[in-house]
């Protein structure tokens, strides 16, 4: 490997960093990935290609650091209120934002064609997803542990169906992902997970807020 291109130098900050992060998204949904150089990357975010390279090899490498730090930001832990449907729905409703944040939607349609073409991106992106699903699988196996939820379902498969709702709805619905929609997915999902005690309890806890509210 070229010894110019390792990570070498001065600390890094965490400001500039972010302003190349900041520069690598903007220019992906300007130019894509064809049209995006570490010259423009750098040029867009003020600062030389020295300091780039001090900190990433790559073009890819700067906007995989992007996409994770965005995903960092939206649950950087399980969420953990006591209650799995809870924990869950605060988790859609982070997913759902996520998602339907305009200049992130055109990022994921630029990074899913390219992974179509780019293994390595590909990998790099699944490694992502893989600590996002750890997350969500360590709310749902606590909901298990604590009987909140059948022991027989399946995890991963529950996973995917909650996310691919909330990607499929953003890139073909007609309407925009709202706090409604989110719960009526969450609902939905969970109506076949629950366990009969905890839907029993669910049932009654909404028929006495309904009734509280109501009156």
């Amino acid at each position: 490997m070229d010894a110019e291109l390792k990570p070498r130098g001065r600390p890094k900050d965490a400001a500039v960093e972010k302003r190349m992060l900041d520069a690598a998204i903007d220019l992906l949904i300007e130019v894509g990935f064809s049209g995006l150089t570490v010259d423009k990357i750098t040029a867009h975010a003020g600062i030389p290609r020295s300091t780039f390279y001090r900190r990433w090899q790559t073009v890819n490498e700067v906007v995989i650091a992007a996409i994770r730090d965005v995903y960092a930001d939206t649950y950087p832990t399980p969420p953990d209120t006591g209650h799995v449907i809870t924990d869950l729905r605060q988790m859609v409703r982070a997913m759902a934002k996520l998602v339907a944040d305009r200049r992130l939607g055109r990022v994921f349609r630029f990074l899913i064609a390219e992974m179509a073409v780019d293994a390595d991106l590909r990998e790099a992106t699944m490694e992502i997803v893989r600590q996002r699903r750890t997350i969500a699988t360590a709310v749902l196996q606590r909901g298990i542990d604590k009987g909140e939820l059948r022991p027989d379902i399946n995890v991963p498969m529950l996973i995917e169906v909650i996310s691919g709702a909330m990607f499929f709805h953003q890139f073909f619905g007609e309407t925009e992902i709202d706090e409604t929609y989110v719960d009526n997915v969450a609902t939905l999902v969970l109506e076949g997970a629950l366990n009969s005690a905890s839907s029993s309890a669910e049932s009654s806890s909404a028929t006495a807020a309904s009734t509280t509210s109501a009156g």
